[in-house]
């Protein structure tokens, strides 16, 4: 992750909304996005949260492995990963699809999201969206 994602964990613009199964909306209050390109290459990351700090987060982490994605249906593991947090302990999600697509000129990216994630040992389905814009450098 980068190493000053904490001072600027809120530094998203938009929505991030997700459901897990079961269970109420989940709206993160902590937006983060990172979509930087230079010479030390560092992965497109959007990210929704619950807390300030990564401590006992609740919420979602999308790597990315180029700034140039876009697809409909892609399975996860196919030039993504994602992290699901609970209370700050984190789990690979290792199925589900997303579609959307990054805009690296925007500094913007938008998905919607279909995930099958182990919470405490048992898979839900976690569906949601995310409409982000990074506000500041980085």
């Amino acid at each position: 992750m980068v190493n000053h994602e904490e001072e600027q964990v809120q530094n998203a613009t938009g929505h991030f909304e997700y459901r897990v199964e079961g269970g109420g909306l989940v709206t993160p209050q902590y937006k983060y996005v990172y979509l930087e390109e230079g010479p030390q290459p560092i992965p497109p990351i959007f990210k929704g949260r619950d807390t300030q700090n990564s401590i006992r987060e609740t919420g979602l982490t999308f790597a990315f492995n180029s700034y140039d994605f876009w697809g409909v249906n892609v399975p996860v593991g196919q030039g993504f990963t994602v992290l699901h947090w609970t209370v700050g302990i984190s789990t690979e999600v290792k199925s589900g699809f997303i579609t959307g697509m990054i805009n690296p000129s925007d500094k913007a990216g938008f998905f919607k999201f279909d995930l099958n994630v182990d919470i405490a040992g048992s898979t839900r389905r976690v569906e949601g969206f995310f409409i982000l814009k990074q506000n500041v450098t980085a």
